[in-house]
């Protein structure tokens, strides 16, 4: 039980890290879109 736990939270630690990734690329993405 306590695996399954410990699953879930580096679950959402990735989640919460690769969610911040895309909205840093989608941002890059769109001001350098916007600069042309």
């Amino acid at each position: 039980m306590s695996d399954m736990m410990a699953v879930m939270r580096n679950f959402e630690s990735d989640t919460k890290v690769l969610k911040a990734l895309d909205e840093t690329l989608s941002k890059a993405v769109n001001e350098i879109g916007t600069v042309r």
